[in-house]
């Protein structure tokens, strides 16, 4: 046995540093890591970079593995050595793994992997073989750790909607979305369905619209985003036109110009303030008329944020619906979501209430007494269409048919003081009443039968003279 050959080859100039580009399968993209040769850096102060794609390496474990072992064979000056030995190596092929130990020359157990092999003869037993130093096996472990992620994934469960409502569509609602021939060819003694949902999660989507009448199967309607939605801070009276709002999903996606419900009242959106998140609004829009909310009402950005049942229902039916939304996951099942019931009122068909009260000339007066002059301005749906004119704005049509009904109530026990009907103008008279005290009066259109969707109840202190 001997040694014959220690060669080193020189590291001046080799590589010190490795980029191992490798493919994340879990999350789906391209990622790298890097290892370096401190020492080789210090000695030819510089560094000498080198970038290998392994596009197979699905880890950050294996990557760094990977690139130590990449490191290893081009930053260290290899050894090679041409070794005598006995026939106790037959055993050794090319590419084998050996151990040699050579206490003369300062080796102690050095791994090589055998490259060329020669055999000998039958006179001379002696196997040669000529080797290099092994740095092409993979290391245990990586010189730095890939640092663990904080990131926790997203909860992509469907969940049930448990903020959510039923409302009967509008006609301006049927506006923007039918043609001129389809909105005159509805029936006014027929009503359709609309549904708002908060987002139960981040991850939500869009819900599906699943409804029924009495013991049929829901049956699938409409799908649709869900509805950007929060409350309002303060108490809001019945003419305030500011508002703060708290806690609104998507407020980035409301518009100047669009609706609003807060309760059962319909506003017009005329400006946003998103820092402030204020909103100055326009009151009593569409069917509906200015009504004072307490704080933590509801609010919702329902223009083109519903989902809309096209079936066709007549009065007092039982409507119910089901909400089912959907993730990325899937789709909440049907089991899972609570059924809401909306019993129809003929919404659409009805003509709209007459906006800008006046009762003596005021809009809500303190006290009045004796026979009490009420004016208004009239209010025509089908020439309003898909336009949002707020309770304060001057006079449009009226729709043709459309009368007005006057009504003055004690405030206590609801009883009738005084009743006028039939009005085809913009101002009656009603009174004088024999009665002292507070009291309401309402006002509302009437036409072909079927009374506005809301009345107009203005409250002060009555007397007789």
């Amino acid at each position: 046995m001997g040694l014959d050959a220690d060669d080193s080859s020189s590291s001046s100039g080799a590589v010190n540093e490795v980029i191992i580009k490798w493919y994340d399968q879990l999350g789906n993209e391209a990622r790298q890591c890097r290892e370096r040769s401190i020492a080789a850096i210090q000695s030819s102060g510089a560094v000498t970079s080198t970038t290998i794609d392994f596009p197979g390496i699905p880890t950050a474990d294996l990557a760094g593995r990977v690139a130590v072992r990449e490191l290893a064979q081009r930053a260290a000056g290899l050894k090679r050595f041409k070794v005598r030995l006995d026939r106790r190596a037959y055993r050794i092929e090319p590419g084998g793994l050996f151990r040699l130990s050579d206490p003369r020359r300062g080796i102690s157990n050095i791994v090589l992997r055998a490259g060329r092999v020669e055999v000998g003869s039958l006179t001379d037993a002696t196997i040669t073989i000529s080797a290099v130093q092994d740095v092409y096996g993979l290391p245990a472990a990586a010189l730095s750790e890939p640092q663990s992620s904080f990131w926790v994934p997203a909860d992509t469960t469907p969940r049930p909607v448990e903020v959510r409502r039923l409302m009967e569509t509008t006609w301006r609602d049927l506006a923007q979305d039918l043609g001129p021939g389809d909105l005159d060819a509805l029936d006014p003694g027929a009503t359709y369905i609309s549904a708002l949902g908060v987002k139960p999660s981040s991850t939500a989507l869009s819900y599906l619209l699943f409804t029924r009448v009495g013991g049929n199967a829901f049956a699938e309607r409409d799908s649709d985003a869900f509805c950007p939605s929060g409350t309002i801070r303060a108490a809001l009276g019945k003419y305030d036109t500011t508002v703060d709002v708290l806690g609104v999903t998507d407020l980035d996606l409301v518009e100047v110009g669009t609706t609003a419900l807060i309760d059962d009242e319909i506003v017009r959106i005329d400006a946003i303030n998103f820092d402030a998140a204020r909103l100055t609004i326009g009151r009593g829009c569409i069917d509906t008329v200015p009504a004072a909310h307490n704080a933590g009402a509801r609010i919702w950005f329902f223009d083109n944020n519903s989902a809309w049942d096209p079936s066709a229902y007549g009065p007092g039916v039982a409507v119910q619906a089901r909400m089912l939304t959907q993730t990325s996951q899937g789709t909440l099942p049907e089991s899972a979501a609570p059924v809401d019931t909306l019993v129809t009122r003929l919404r659409q068909g009805r003509p709209y209430p007459p906006g800008r009260i006046r009762i003596g000339g005021e809009r809500e007066p303190v006290s009045a007494a004796g026979e009490l002059t009420v004016s208004w301005a009239h209010r025509d749906r089908k020439l309003q269409a898909d336009r949002v004119i707020d309770a304060e704005a001057a006079g449009i049509g009226p729709e043709p048919g459309t009368t007005y009904s006057l009504r003055l109530v004690r405030k206590d026990n609801n009883a009738q003081l005084a009743i006028v009907t039939d009005v085809a103008g913009d101002s009656a008279q009603i009174g004088p009443a024999q009665y002292t005290g507070p009291v309401v009066l309402e006002v509302w259109a009437v036409r072909d039968g079927m009374e506005s969707w809301q009345r107009w109840r203005v409250e002060f202190r009555y007397s007789p003279v």
